[in-house]
């Protein structure tokens, strides 16, 4: 399940939820398009196209490429299956150098958010981390329509995917950024605060967007998450004032408990759980001194107020997202245990709550995210 740039879907369009320029909501008529013949559930709903009759219609007429299966992308033979997409994306994929203006965006708790505005493009390619650089500079006011992308879960402006689809982008006139979530992507952690899939990753993602519309002044502005970033846009996008005004989730974990137990298999344990679980283990344990005082673990303030004292232990030894969760994030956001946080931060309950155009995309073999839970 290679992610492709917006502008050239792959195959991953399978089961797809697009809103486009909907009507009233009390007006709003859905219908169900399905893709192919074969498609089966999506977070037990039909897969398909769920959009108003002239919206499906205008959306079709500008995406040439989703009106028959010939010009889709096809994997090769030896990438037949999402575990085969996955890994060989995460290591051998060849994605273009990116040059970044860092700016460092105080939240109101007194966390940092680190916004990466792309300054260009390079000719050369890496596989790695290490095609991405970051200079100084102010930023200038530009009219052109502004993307702001957001990695997956750990990740940050860095990672090979996001700087494909920046590259893309700016290749098609567009002003892009990256928002990386607090403690991602070399980004310094100032309060006892890490993220969520929704509550206090939403504020920042209205901080960021704030903060674009005053500092660059975009026509438009539409957005781009990957996997939990792509819960985090929907949550975001799903109250009145997130500023963006279209977006496209790819990957999205949207139903959090469904995707959780997908990482119990033996496989997904192993390696994507124990990959993603160990990289935030070692986000928190940059910034456990401040969870920390003469006597041991401290009580540190909580999103809802009132005062909270982490697992610290649990969190920077963790090898699974759900430890972390658990150890971290739960008792910060005031959730009882790391299953009601994961209900509550579950984005396809608020979907219909969307009035801006949204295009969901996920892939019929992702490993994490699967529509059919099999």
């Amino acid at each position: 399940m290679i992610r492709p740039p917006l502008l050239h879907l792959a195959r991953c369009a399978v089961a797809a939820a697009i809103v486009i320029n909907p009507p009233a909501r009390t007006e709003r008529k859905l219908i169900n398009v399905e893709t192919r013949n074969t498609a089966e559930s999506f977070a037990r709903r039909d897969a398909g196209v769920y959009a108003g009759d002239a919206a499906v219609a205008r959306f079709v007429a500008r995406t040439p490429g989703l009106r028959s299966w010939a010009g889709w992308f096809k994997s090769p033979a030896y990438l037949k299956n999402g575990h085969a997409h996955t890994i060989f994306a995460a290591k051998f994929r060849w994605t273009a150098s990116v040059v970044y203006r860092r700016h460092l965006l105080t939240t109101p708790d007194g966390g940092s958010l680190a916004l990466d505005i792309v300054d260009k493009v390079s000719d050369e390619t890496s596989k790695d981390s290490t095609g991405a650089t970051y200079v100084d500079g102010a930023v200038e006011e530009d009219a052109s329509p502004f993307l702001l992308l957001l990695s997956g879960l750990g990740g940050g402006s860095q990672d090979t995917y996001v700087r494909a689809q920046a590259a893309a982008a700016v290749n098609r006139g567009w002003k892009v950024g990256v928002l990386n979530m607090r403690s991602c992507g070399g980004s310094p952690v100032t309060s006892p605060r890490f993220f969520s899939a929704r509550h206090g990753s939403v504020e920042d993602v209205r901080t960021a967007t704030a903060w674009i519309r005053a500092h660059i002044r975009p026509q438009a502005l539409a957005a781009i998450g990957w996997s939990n970033s792509g819960t985090i846009v929907c949550n975001a996008l799903s109250e009145p004032d997130s500023l963006i005004d279209a977006a496209c989730c790819l990957a999205a974990p949207l139903d959090m408990p469904s995707s959780s137990a997908n990482f119990e298999r033996p496989f997904h344990r192993n390696v994507y759980d124990r990959a993603i679980g160990g990289s935030l283990a070692e986000k928190f344990r940059t910034a456990q001194h401040l969870f920390v005082g003469a006597a041991g673990p401290k009580p540190v303030p909580a999103y809802f107020g009132g005062e909270f004292i982490a697992d610290v232990e649990k969190a920077s030894t963790a090898c699974t997202i759900r430890a972390v969760d658990e150890a971290l994030t739960a008792p910060c956001f005031g959730f009882p245990s790391v299953d009601a946080y994961y209900k509550d931060a579950s984005a396809d309950q608020r979907i219909k709550d969307i009035g801006v155009p949204l295009l969901v995309l996920n892939a019929a073999d992702d490993p994490i995210a699967q529509y059919n839970n099999k």
